[in-house]
């Protein structure tokens, strides 16, 4: 019941942005810096462990101290809610801006030396970007 209520309520939001069930919704107020900031959201299945520990996230780690990443969550088990979550390493990061995330990622060791590395040791590799949730997409 609890669900059903919860689905109307952001349903109705989402149709009358202008209601005042969107403003509680909806209500925090975003920087201009905020509305820079990328999510990124990692979903593996790592099977080789030792490796994956003692040599990507080691090195991953350093890589990431040179840009505004912020780890907000890792768990080797997330709490399904709905649907199947096959993995058993999930990682949520935010950067401040793409650019940031862009020097990470796209870094020719990251690129040649760790991906490699990851992909060895995970059998399942999703990696998204989310933006910054914008009010104005959704007619907030």
């Amino acid at each position: 019941m609890k669900r059903i209520i919860l689905t109307a309520l952001v349903s109705l939001a989402v149709a009358l942005p202008s209601s005042s069930i969107a403003q509680d919704l909806f209500a925090r107020v975003q920087t201009a810096a905020d509305q820079d900031d990328v999510y990124f959201i990692a979903q593996l299945k790592v099977d080789d462990m030792e490796a994956f520990q003692s040599e990507y996230v080691p090195g991953t780690a350093a890589l990431l101290g040179a840009t505004s990443a912020l780890v907000l969550a890792v768990s080797p088990a997330p709490m399904v809610v709905e649907g199947t979550w096959d993995s058993n390493w999930t990682v949520l990061m935010r950067f401040e801006n793409q650019a940031d995330f862009d020097e990470f990622y796209k870094d020719g060791t990251y690129q040649e030396q760790f991906i490699p590395i990851r992909t060895r040791a995970a059998s399942i590799n999703n990696v998204v970007i989310l933006p910054a949730f914008d009010p104005a997409v959704f007619g907030g």
